[in-house]
């Protein structure tokens, strides 16, 4: 188990300039120079922009505000709740609207040449435990609401718990966590 603090992470400017976003994790390019086949982060939408697009990719997104978001999808408006799950292509043309406040979402974006993912929400009342993935597969939990213990860590909402391949994580107290999952189409070649 790794630890990853919010507090420790750096903003990093979205693909197309129009926002900013915290990586909580990326994962390893296979050769020098070449994108990296995922990653999860949160992003912080200040306005009515534009996402950007990602060739190749598939993408969650889940919305951290009360409020949630209010997106166009190919030209058709859609709000996603707080703490629902989209998934969608990173080929679509997707922009943000009616926008008062800056809002935050965490995001999975993997290339689907290389790896799958999915994010969920869990609710921890007393204690929940994370399995870890198969062979190759990452899981991040992200707290969302509340504080929590993980061990003798408190972690607060964004920070997050990466998992190793042997033991189960046991998330205590009541709140809510997002787990996300990148699992590679070769594992072998992730190792």
């Amino acid at each position: 188990m790794r630890l990853l603090r919010r507090s420790e992470r750096t903003p990093r400017p979205w693909k197309n300039g129009l926002g900013v976003s915290h990586d909580v994790l990326v994962g390893e390019a296979q050769d020098t120079g070449a994108d990296a086949p995922w990653l999860i982060s949160i992003a912080t939408v200040s306005g009515d922009v534009a996402f950007s697009r990602y060739d190749d990719a598939d993408r969650a997104l889940m919305p951290l505000h009360p409020a949630g978001l209010d997106l166009v999808i190919e030209g058709e408006s859609v709000h996603v709740p707080q703490y629902a799950v989209l998934d969608f292509s990173g080929e679509r043309s997707i922009s943000v609207e009616h926008l008062s406040e800056p809002r935050e979402d965490l995001g999975v974006i993997v290339d689907r040449r290389h790896a799958s993912g999915s994010l969920v929400r869990l609710d921890v009342d007393g204690h929940l435990s994370v399995e870890p993935g198969g062979p190759g597969e990452t899981v991040v939990a992200v707290v969302l609401s509340s504080t929590l213990r993980c061990g003798v860590a408190r972690l607060r909402p964004g920070d997050a718990v990466l998992l190793d391949e042997a033991d189960a994580v046991t998330f205590e107290g009541t709140g809510a966590i997002a787990v996300a999952r990148v699992r590679p189409r070769n594992p072998r070649a992730q190792r």
